[in-house]
């Protein structure tokens, strides 16, 4: 099962509502964040996978992309949406 949360992550990480969707593919999470918990749950379902880990000196958080499973699924529901009216 996957949260409308975790769905809302998964678009915002590629851009789904922009004007060019898919433009970019990565989320940065603060480590230990409810953000980076979230993530954590993509991954191991195969909808995510870890681009980046952090590293204080550099980069503090942990980057994620979304895998082809995920985007598949994202790409899923929002054809629902447009095909079923769900309301957001």
């Amino acid at each position: 099962m996957i949260t409308k949360y975790q769905l809302d992550l998964m678009k915002h990480a590629i851009g789904a509502e922009s004007k060019d969707p898919g433009y970019r593919n990565y989320f940065a999470a603060t480590p230990d964040s409810e953000d980076d918990r979230e993530w954590a749950s993509l991954v191991g379902k195969g909808y995510a996978r870890i681009r980046r880990q952090p590293d204080d000196r550099i980069w503090p958080d942990r980057l994620y992309c979304v895998t082809p499973e995920g985007l598949k699924r994202v790409v899923a529901d929002k054809l629902i949406d447009k095909m079923f009216g769900r309301s957001k």
